[in-house]
């Protein structure tokens, strides 16, 4: 009887073993994919920005080319 609870004792301990290390990998995994997600978050924040700079650009060479045309028709 003792060596039979002895037995399922060990297979219990193993169990909690794998499981312990299956967590840590999913704790490793998703402190990865968060990182990675932040990564992204910042990416998209200076596209916004790049985005936001171009459109005014934009308007500034279509206020440019406004000007040149009309100065183009005085001529």
């Amino acid at each position: 009887m003792i060596v039979e609870i002895n037995g399922i004792s060990q297979t219990i301990a193993a169990a909690v073993e794998e499981q312990s290390a299956a967590t840590q990998e999913i704790s490793r995994s998703i402190t990865n994919a968060s990182a990675g997600t932040q990564a992204v978050c910042q990416d998209i924040g200076a596209i916004a920005t790049i985005a936001a700079t171009t459109k005014e650009a934009t308007g500034e060479i279509r206020t440019a080319a406004g000007t040149i045309a009309d100065r183009a028709q005085d001529l």
